[in-house]
């Protein structure tokens, strides 16, 4: 029987997967973190493997190495989103992979060809001979890789943890109290306090953000016409951003700018990035009517604001006009401060 796996942190899409190749003789195989898929890969005879990019952990690429070095005859499918297609394009030539499969998935994509087409250029080009030299390699290479994946795993555990205490230290300081506010009210906060935590890991720990990327993301995320809310950036830099403050500079104006599209129904935000003496200079400039929560829960996801730019900004200041808020944040170039300023 052919096999095939399918290797993404979310279920929903593993079972999507599943569900297209039922009734045409083939063993599925499903994983939903690196550390499952090698373990099926070095059980079984994998002839086609269906790899998302974007997973916590492990990454996608990362994955791809492994199984390549344990099975290097099985025939490798990438799956990405739209907004990380430059990166999907790079592994695929440096890998050398069969496809790019693009999610949300649409009607008009036809999986099971594709994955039919895999199979195909498997058989195609095994022999009897080269598969039974690679089955015979598989244990002792599994094993250095399973050591070497286990090693990456307990070190950004440590990192994983070593953030969430951070992020615990700050929410403790602020110390939200939810005993004033409405179920509804209290879900919003609650909503708001796990999106910057979420932010947090992934910007620190899960990814790596390219200067060239950081306008595009983040008018792709809040810019939106058809909303009534517009996002505009510039950029007025000498030199690079220093990699370990790109994720702080992403991470403030990520949370601010989320902070507003929760609070006001409609907003026009204005950022400026420039640099002044030894510090990079974020200056916020939110023009925003109406309110989608009530003051008591606009209060304490302020005090939420405060606390987070205490921690990762060297100094702030903000002020407000009618409905014109500025925010004016300095990061210091030569110091560190935040997730890695404690030990």
């Amino acid at each position: 029987m052919q096999t095939v796996l399918f290797v993404d942190d979310d279920l929903r899409i593993l079972q999507k997967l599943q569900a297209i190749t039922l009734n045409k003789s083939i063993q599925c195989f499903l994983a939903q973190n690196g550390e499952e898929a090698l373990k099926i890969v070095q059980e079984h005879e994998i002839e086609v493997a269906i790899v998302d990019l974007v997973m916590p952990v492990i990454s996608g690429e990362e994955l791809l190495d492994m199984i390549t070095s344990i099975s290097p005859d099985t025939v490798i499918m990438i799956m990405t989103e739209e907004s990380n297609m430059r990166e999907a394009v790079r592994i695929h030539n440096e890998l050398h992979t069969k496809k790019i499969i693009v999610k949300p998935f649409t009607l008009s994509d036809d999986i099971a060809g594709w994955i039919h087409a895999a199979l195909s250029l498997y058989h195609k080009h095994e022999t009897y001979t080269q598969k039974q030299e690679i089955f015979q390699k598989k244990v002792d290479k599994y094993k250095q890789i399973l050591f070497e994946m286990r090693n990456t795993i307990r070190n950004r555990e440590e990192s994983y943890e070593q953030i969430v205490n951070v992020f615990g230290m700050i929410m403790k300081e602020i110390y939200l109290n939810y005993d004033k506010l409405s179920e509804l009210e209290s879900q919003i906060l609650a909503d708001y306090e796990k999106k910057i935590l979420n932010d947090f890991i992934h910007i620190f720990l899960l990814c790596e953000f390219h200067e060239d990327f950081f306008e595009q993301m983040l008018v792709n995320q809040y810019h939106d016409p058809g909303e009534l809310r517009y996002f505009r950036f510039r950029k007025d830099l000498n030199d690079q951003i220093k990699k370990e403050h790109l994720g702080i500079l992403i991470f403030i104006t990520m949370y601010m700018t989320q902070y507003f599209s929760l609070v006001f129904p409609t907003f026009v935000a204005k950022l400026n990035l420039s640099e002044e003496n030894e510090c990079y200079v974020l200056n916020f400039l939110y023009e925003a009517n109406g309110i989608l929560v009530n003051e008591e829960t606009k209060n304490r996801m302020i005090e939420m604001v405060t606390g987070i730019l205490n921690e990762f900004a060297d100094r702030y200041a903000n002020a407000a006009k009618g409905n014109v808020i500025q925010y004016k944040v300095y990061i210091n170039k030569n110091s560190l401060k935040g997730v890695f300023h404690h030990e």
